[in-house]
């Protein structure tokens, strides 16, 4: 694919970029501490079941929708091709993302992950575009601050790398169901001590694993390694409206719908110690509303795709 992340406004030699935001267009109604941390310590507050699926409790402010699947494997990371869409969102609290995860949950049952892909969110950008995202929670998502987790560089934990691509950056060019198709490599890496982050062809930035080592206490911690890979498309069904959110996932057309309007992630594959990397293989499904979204999964299909899995949906209709 031919793309381009916008938005770059060069500093001096040696400065990295950072997403400056027009808060003009951030419409919040609560604290700062309460904004950055805004839904982000609950996103994935959910007791794990032993087969790998979400299992969401009740969530104060909404409630998240999620076309999921996931294979439980001591990895050192993932990457797969995901497909570039603009979803709409009835709200500006709602979000719609495709992301991969890469997760640690043996010290103890904390989960520790590092994330990244696709989302929009107007309350978070100020737009609604689909941009670049990174998140990262090494407490179980149950808070975040400076060196705790939460998005992009509103806290402290990223540490830039490239000189223009960055977390928070937007796109060039957008996926129209029925139409062109553009899509891009979403990559985590564990190297030296970092998780890098690879957005297309540039490693951009990463999480040391110094961020999880402080919250080691019996086993290991992302510090060291994964033991979960998960692939998915998420929707934020936001309580500003009464009602199931009609916000789309991907192109908002159904997973079987296929090609060229459904969107999908393709050409998966795990990370091994070695650095080899094997196709991903799901050993779990996790679709919550399947009258609002669907996942279709294509694993090891003996194609030029690889692993591949369609995700979507309409929303509420």
């Amino acid at each position: 694919m031919n793309w381009k992340i916008i938005r770059v406004v060069r500093g001096p030699e040696g400065a990295v970029p950072i997403l400056r935001k027009d808060f003009s267009k951030i419409h919040v109604r609560k604290s700062l501490r309460e904004y950055l941390s805004k839904r982000r310590g609950r996103r994935h507050r959910a007791n794990r079941q032993s087969t790998g699926e979400f299992a969401p409790p009740p969530e104060e402010g909404g409630g998240h929708r999620y076309g999921e699947s996931s294979q439980r494997t001591y990895n050192f990371g993932g990457e797969g091709q995901f497909s570039v869409f603009d979803p709409y969102t009835e709200t500006s609290d709602d979000f719609s993302l495709l992301q991969i995860g890469i997760i640690n949950d043996e010290n103890n049952g904390l989960r520790q992950s590092a994330e990244g892909g696709i989302q929009e969110m107007q309350d978070i950008y100020g737009d609604y575009l689909p941009h670049l995202f990174v998140y990262y929670t090494t407490n179980n998502y149950s808070n975040d601050d400076d060196n705790q987790g939460g998005y992009n560089q509103d806290v402290d934990g990223w540490v830039q790398y490239d000189g223009s691509v960055y977390p928070g950056a937007t796109f060039s060019n957008v996926s129209t169901a029925g139409g062109a198709q553009f899509a891009i490599l979403i990559k985590y890496q564990f190297y030296q001590g970092n998780w890098w982050f690879r957005a297309g062809d540039r490693w951009i930035g990463y999480y040391p694993a110094s961020l999880y080592e402080g919250n080691r206490s019996v086993f290991s911690s992302l510090g060291d390694h994964a033991n979960w890979i998960g692939f998915w498309g998420e929707v934020f069904d936001s309580d500003d409206v009464s009602g199931p959110t009609s916000t789309t996932m991907g192109s908002g057309f159904w997973a079987e719908n296929g090609w060229p309007f459904a969107a999908f992630q393709k050409n998966l594959l795990v990370q091994a110690r070695s650095g080899a990397l094997h196709d991903y293989s799901n050993d779990s499904i996790f679709v919550d509303s399947p009258n609002m979204y669907d996942l279709e999964t294509h694993m090891m299909s003996g194609t030029d795709w690889g692993s591949y899995q369609w995700l979507g949906g309409p929303g509420a209709r």
